[in-house]
């Protein structure tokens, strides 16, 4: 039996003399294997902001905005675009379905209230053309294209959009860039 320390640990086992060249040979391997992983993450993480970036960038060229809503706990996630689209101040304005609802304009609510039951019935994305009723008394039209993502039992967890206004604005004949966002 060796001798411990008041401490508990035996100093045995941190002289690389006293433990077995097996062990030796498997821990460099299982470190090996780390530095490996670590590696192959941090370029999976480098491709993922590069892939980030260029999505922000091009959402911000069109002019559009993204949402993404945890079905599951009700959050909200508005980017730059978003806020700028619906004419709130990202600093005051609390994202939340009543506050989003209240600047919706009434007649497109039963739409969205569709929307979320289609998503309820499993629906995989839903696009629908819709106004928004700005604080400062503009109105603007948006197509948004909502994406579900589903667990695996099938039930939605969360929501993605990318709203934009374009097409809706084409399809009436007016104007796109007297309204753009």
């Amino acid at each position: 039996m060796t001798a411990k320390t008041a401490g508990g640990f035996d100093p045995a086992l941190f002289d690389p003399a006293a433990i077995a060249p097996e062990t030796l040979r498997f821990n460099a391997e299982l470190e090996d294997r780390v530095r490996a992983r670590t590696a192959e993450l941090e370029k999976s993480t480098a491709k993922l902001v590069e892939s980030e970036q260029r999505r922000s960038m091009a959402i911000a060229a069109g002019k559009m905005g993204s949402w993404d809503w945890d079905w599951i706990n009700g959050d909200w996630m508005w980017d730059e675009g978003q806020y700028r689209i619906f004419g709130v101040n990202p600093n005051s304005f609390e994202v939340t379905s009543a506050n989003i609802q209240a600047l919706l304009h009434p007649d497109d609510l039963d739409e969205l209230r569709k929307a979320i039951a289609e998503f309820s019935k499993g629906a995989r994305s839903y696009e629908a053309e819709f106004r928004v009723n700005r604080p400062d008394g503009e109105v603007r039209w948006c197509v948004g294209t909502a994406a579900a993502t589903i667990d695996w039992n099938g039930r939605v967890v969360r929501v993605t959009d990318y709203p934009h206004m374009g097409a809706a604005l084409e399809a009436l004949g007016v104007d796109e860039t007297a309204n753009r966002a």
